[in-house]
Protein backbone atom coordinates (compact mmCIF):
# COMPACT_ATOMS: atom_id res chain seq x y z
CA UNK A 1 0.00 0.00 0.00
CA UNK A 2 1.12 3.79 -1.09
CA UNK A 3 2.06 6.09 1.56
CA UNK A 4 -0.46 8.17 0.61
CA UNK A 5 -3.35 5.56 0.75
CA UNK A 6 -1.75 4.85 4.51
CA UNK A 7 -2.23 8.40 5.34
CA UNK A 8 -5.61 8.77 3.52
CA UNK A 9 -7.33 5.77 5.26
CA UNK A 10 -5.69 6.44 8.72
CA UNK A 11 -6.47 10.37 8.67
CA UNK A 12 -10.29 9.47 7.43
CA UNK A 13 -10.85 7.04 10.31
CA UNK A 14 -10.00 10.05 12.29
CA UNK A 15 -12.93 11.92 10.91
CA UNK A 16 -10.37 14.08 8.82
CA UNK A 17 -11.77 15.51 5.50
CA UNK A 18 -10.00 16.18 1.80
CA UNK A 19 -10.24 19.32 1.65
CA UNK A 20 -7.71 20.36 -1.56
CA UNK A 21 -5.71 17.59 -4.05
CA UNK A 22 -3.53 18.10 -6.81
CA UNK A 23 -1.63 15.55 -9.18
CA UNK A 24 0.80 16.69 -11.57
CA UNK A 25 0.49 15.22 -15.18
CA UNK A 26 4.62 14.96 -14.87
CA UNK A 27 6.45 12.90 -12.36
CA UNK A 28 3.70 11.85 -10.46
CA UNK A 29 4.39 14.65 -7.80
CA UNK A 30 1.18 15.14 -5.43
CA UNK A 31 -0.19 17.65 -2.77
CA UNK A 32 -3.41 16.57 -0.48
CA UNK A 33 -5.11 18.76 1.79
CA UNK A 34 -6.59 17.59 4.92
CA UNK A 35 -8.42 18.76 7.88
CA UNK A 36 -10.59 18.59 10.93
CA UNK A 37 -11.50 20.82 13.33
CA UNK A 38 -8.31 21.50 15.11
CA UNK A 39 -5.12 20.84 12.66
CA UNK A 40 -4.45 20.26 8.59
CA UNK A 41 -2.02 17.84 7.35
CA UNK A 42 -0.12 18.34 4.14
CA UNK A 43 1.05 15.50 2.18
CA UNK A 44 3.25 16.54 -0.31
CA UNK A 45 5.32 14.47 -3.32
CA UNK A 46 7.82 16.73 -4.63
CA UNK A 47 10.25 14.89 -7.21
CA UNK A 48 10.10 11.80 -5.09
CA UNK A 49 10.51 13.24 -2.02
CA UNK A 50 7.45 12.86 0.27
CA UNK A 51 7.14 15.02 3.20
CA UNK A 52 4.49 15.64 5.79
CA UNK A 53 3.44 19.15 7.28
CA UNK A 54 0.74 20.38 10.07
CA UNK A 55 -0.40 23.20 10.93
CA UNK A 56 -3.72 24.65 13.56
CA UNK A 57 -6.81 25.64 11.78
CA UNK A 58 -6.13 28.88 13.81
CA UNK A 59 -3.06 29.86 11.50
CA UNK A 60 -3.84 27.66 8.26
CA UNK A 61 -1.01 28.79 6.09
CA UNK A 62 1.64 28.68 9.17
CA UNK A 63 3.06 24.64 8.51
CA UNK A 64 5.16 22.94 10.84
CA UNK A 65 7.24 20.19 9.08
CA UNK A 66 6.09 17.05 11.01
CA UNK A 67 9.91 16.47 12.01
CA UNK A 68 10.04 19.40 14.34
CA UNK A 69 6.37 18.44 16.17
CA UNK A 70 8.17 15.03 16.77
CA UNK A 71 11.54 16.92 18.09
CA UNK A 72 9.37 18.93 20.15
CA UNK A 73 7.58 16.06 21.30
CA UNK A 74 10.47 13.34 21.88
CA UNK A 75 12.82 16.25 22.96
CA UNK A 76 15.25 15.33 19.98
CA UNK A 77 18.19 17.64 20.30
CA UNK A 78 20.01 16.77 16.21
CA UNK A 79 17.69 18.62 14.19
CA UNK A 80 19.75 17.51 11.33
CA UNK A 81 18.41 14.29 10.47
CA UNK A 82 16.91 13.12 7.70
CA UNK A 83 13.28 11.78 8.27
CA UNK A 84 11.22 9.48 5.75
CA UNK A 85 7.94 9.37 5.01
CA UNK A 86 6.94 5.78 6.66
CA UNK A 87 8.75 7.88 9.72
CA UNK A 88 6.53 10.54 9.06
CA UNK A 89 3.53 8.36 9.28
CA UNK A 90 4.90 6.28 12.26
CA UNK A 91 5.00 9.14 14.15
CA UNK A 92 1.88 10.60 12.98
CA UNK A 93 0.27 7.55 14.09
CA UNK A 94 1.16 7.50 17.23
CA UNK A 95 1.49 10.26 18.53
CA UNK A 96 -1.81 11.80 16.55
CA UNK A 97 -3.71 12.94 19.51
CA UNK A 98 -0.50 14.93 21.19
CA UNK A 99 0.34 16.74 17.84
CA UNK A 100 -3.61 17.43 18.10
CA UNK A 101 -3.40 18.71 21.81
CA UNK A 102 -0.52 20.99 20.60
CA UNK A 103 -2.40 22.48 17.98
CA UNK A 104 -5.54 23.07 19.87
CA UNK A 105 -6.51 26.55 20.52
CA UNK A 106 -5.26 26.99 24.19
CA UNK A 107 -2.02 25.51 23.84
CA UNK A 108 -1.23 26.54 19.58
CA UNK A 109 0.43 29.87 20.92
CA UNK A 110 3.07 28.15 23.27
CA UNK A 111 3.76 25.20 20.38
CA UNK A 112 4.35 27.81 18.10
CA UNK A 113 7.10 29.72 20.30
CA UNK A 114 8.43 26.43 20.66
CA UNK A 115 8.55 25.30 17.43
CA UNK A 116 9.95 28.87 15.90
CA UNK A 117 13.11 28.26 18.16
CA UNK A 118 13.77 24.84 16.87
CA UNK A 119 13.26 25.99 13.22
CA UNK A 120 16.10 28.64 14.33
CA UNK A 121 17.96 25.84 16.19
CA UNK A 122 17.97 23.15 13.16
CA UNK A 123 18.65 26.11 10.36
CA UNK A 124 22.07 26.52 12.84
CA UNK A 125 22.79 22.61 12.87
CA UNK A 126 22.12 22.80 9.24
CA UNK A 127 24.27 25.34 8.07
CA UNK A 128 26.32 26.53 11.15
CA UNK A 129 28.39 29.45 8.80
CA UNK A 130 25.58 31.74 8.42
Amino acid sequence: MSIKNKINDFLFSKGFKLIDEDVSEYFGDFYCNYSNEIVNVRLVSDRSIETIDVCSVLEPNRWIDLALMKALINDEQDLSKITTVNEYNDFLESHFSKICDLLSKQNYPSTKKKVEVLEDKRAKQISPNL
